[in-house]
């Protein structure tokens, strides 16, 4: 049996069961009709309780943790491939086949890989960067002397 098909069906005896207690509700009067609800209210709130501890249950006992993902050998040297389908992505993004403050290693020549970047039903509501290379320039360290004062400090600019 299909999932539609069972969805369909219970759909059919929902309606069905509601049809029911409408019925029966008005045949009893308002006031035996106020009192069934009450205790049928409980019953299913029970139930809905029940099914709740059991999602949880079934789905901490079913989740398995992320299989690791492998680092590269050499992403210079192999193609990469970036997809991202049906997601909102609620800040900047960047797709990008390698991103780093020192991209070009030593023998190995720029541009040597492929790199695919695609956005498909998604948004992006901040800045999408789509590249092959992103450099980050690094940011200087702040000195432990202020001024640059200290041993090994290069002198100022106002001095000779």
């Amino acid at each position: 049996m299909s999932r539609r098909t069972r969805m369909a069906i219970g759909i059919a005896l929902g309606g069905a069961a509601l049809l029911a207690l409408g019925v029966l509700f008005v045949r009893v009067g308002l006031e035996r009709a106020d009192q069934l609800s009450s205790v049928i209210g409980v019953f299913v709130g029970i139930v809905g309780f029940a099914l709740a501890v059991y999602g949880v249950v079934g789905a901490r006992n079913g989740s398995r943790p992320p299989a690791p993902i492998p680092a590269p050998s050499s992403p210079r040297r192999e193609g990469v491939t970036n997809i991202v389908r049906g997601s909102a992505i609620g800040g900047n993004a960047v797709m990008a086949g390698a991103v780093g403050s020192e991209l070009a290693g030593p023998g190995v020549p720029a541009g040597d890989e492929s790199t695919s970047n695609t956005l498909e039903d998604s948004m992006v509501v901040g800045d999408l960067t789509q590249a092959r290379e992103v450099s980050v320039p690094q940011t200087p360290r702040p000195s432990a002397h202020p001024h640059g004062e200290g041993p090994g400090a290069p002198p100022s600019a106002t001095t000779r």
